[in-house]
């Protein structure tokens, strides 16, 4: 069977996982009630604006389109969490597809990420982390893509992926630095030396202005919240204990967490990705 023919019958093959994943969402998420950070999510939906003290507009703008759209229930507000759940899967089987994997592969991927932990806890939850561990993955895949295609199309998709991540999240700078860094100090990094890096980058300003332009106007109030989180709960958590829980919630999908990492880092066949390795082990450094 010829490569593109292979290609799409494993991208057919990943949808049976996300499929799986939406089923098991759409039956589980009407029997918990709401989690109090949904509600402070929600609420934001009648007040619209570019920025807020501690997150930025992407879930205020998600709330809006939920509630108007589909009303005020449990179920309803986590329709979208089930909807980016599913996008993560497919995102995930897309990146293994990348890498050479077949079904086996696809299969183990897909499905360690389906129940592990962490993942079922956050991605039925109307709060910013789905949203953004979305755009991390479209992120990582997008750079995938260019570096197996080289086309620079998908470099300008990933500066508007950074973008909508940025407004989702501020996570997604801590994520970005490391991906940078990660590529400079790997033999990919002239990646970076590249004129359309220059169009990304822009791209990505663009679409972040309008929450920069408002946090200035209103005296960085996403500093304030940082300093307070830093004074009230994360003094409590020392990096070590960071690094066990970051470890424990994934489950048993450490171990093929575990052997991916090695994979990515010793593996030849995949010495074009080692910066994913290196760019994940800053992210503890930067977090």
């Amino acid at each position: 069977m010829p490569y593109k023919n292979r290609k799409s019958t494993y991208v057919y093959f990943v949808l049976i996982f996300v499929f799986i994943k939406v089923v098991l969402n759409l039956f589980a998420i009407s029997h918990f009630g709401f989690h109090r950070d949904e509600f402070l999510h929600l609420v934001l939906a009648d007040h619209l604006d570019w920025g807020y003290k501690e997150v930025p507009p992407f879930i205020a703008i998600l709330a809006k389109i939920s509630v108007t759209c589909f009303g005020n229930s449990v179920f309803a507000a986590r329709l979208f969490p089930t909807l980016f759940g599913g996008l993560i899967v497919l995102l995930t089987g897309l990146i293994v597809i990348e890498f050479g994997g077949k079904k086996f592969a696809i299969t183990l991927a897909c499905l360690s990420l389906i129940f592990a932990p962490a993942f079922a806890a956050s991605d039925y939850l109307f709060q910013p982390v789905v949203f953004d561990q979305f755009w991390w993955v479209l992120t990582v895949w997008l750079l995938v893509k260019y570096l197996n295609t080289t086309d620079v199309r998908y470099l300008y998709w990933l500066g508007a992926a950074v973008g909508f991540g940025v407004l989702t999240k501020y996570t997604m700078l801590f994520f970005a630095a490391s991906l940078v860094i990660g590529i400079l100090i790997s033999k990919q990094r002239k990646l970076l030396f590249n004129k359309h890096i220059l169009g990304a980058a822009f791209i990505t300003i663009v679409i972040v202005l309008p929450n920069l332009i408002w946090q200035i106007t209103h005296h960085m109030p996403v500093f304030t919240h940082m300093k307070t989180l830093r004074e009230q709960q994360l003094d409590y958590i020392t990096p070590t204990d960071f690094i066990k829980q970051q470890l424990l919630v994934n489950g048993v999908a450490l171990f093929v967490w575990l052997n991916g990492l090695a994979f990515l880092i010793f593996s030849f066949r995949l010495r074009n990705f080692q910066f994913l390795a290196l760019a994940y082990a800053l992210i503890f450094f930067f977090y």
